[in-house]
């Protein structure tokens, strides 16, 4: 005895089923956009940034001090037990230039800055890509971009 498996019965159906995925991977394709995932991404990846350094910071006071910045001023949070929470806000308005800034900074106790360059206003400071680093005796260098001159030809 022969067995025969209708095919043509089930080509409507299969055909309505791969015309919606193919309309839901365009859609997602549209909407998320394409991702290849870790899969076909380096297996190192590394964020190099050259800029110059600006100024240095160190703390050696109780409890542990993290250092964050944004557009409008750094702040320095000071934490940890038997250390009241302590927000120090510097504002770049206040502080134009990072000798301002630099010269401000140690009324935070235990927190020493040094200045590495001069002339260097505070709106230039960027945020490194390490994030809001802790702040401890090995010093942590915060960096600037000046603004980039416009050369053309003449």
């Amino acid at each position: 005895m022969k067995r025969i498996i209708p095919f043509s019965k089930y080509f409507l159906p299969a055909a309505i089923f791969s015309g919606a995925l193919a309309i839901f991977g365009i859609v997602g394709y549209i909407a998320q956009g394409f991702n290849l995932g870790v899969d076909f991404q380096a297996g190192l990846i590394q964020e190099v940034q050259f800029a110059p350094p600006a100024f240095r910071l160190t703390y050696v006071g109780p409890g542990s001090a993290s250092f964050s910045m944004n557009r409008s001023g750094l702040s320095i949070v000071i934490s940890g037990s038997g250390v009241e929470g302590t927000t120090y806000e510097f504002p770049f308005a206040a502080y134009q230039t990072v000798e301002a800034l630099v010269s401000a900074l140690p009324n935070v106790q235990g927190l020493n800055a040094r200045a590495i360059g001069s002339g260097i206003r505070t709106e230039y400071l960027v945020q490194s890509a390490q994030g809001n680093p802790l702040l401890s005796a090995d010093p942590y260098t915060v960096h600037y971009l000046p603004p980039r001159r416009r050369s053309g030809v003449h």
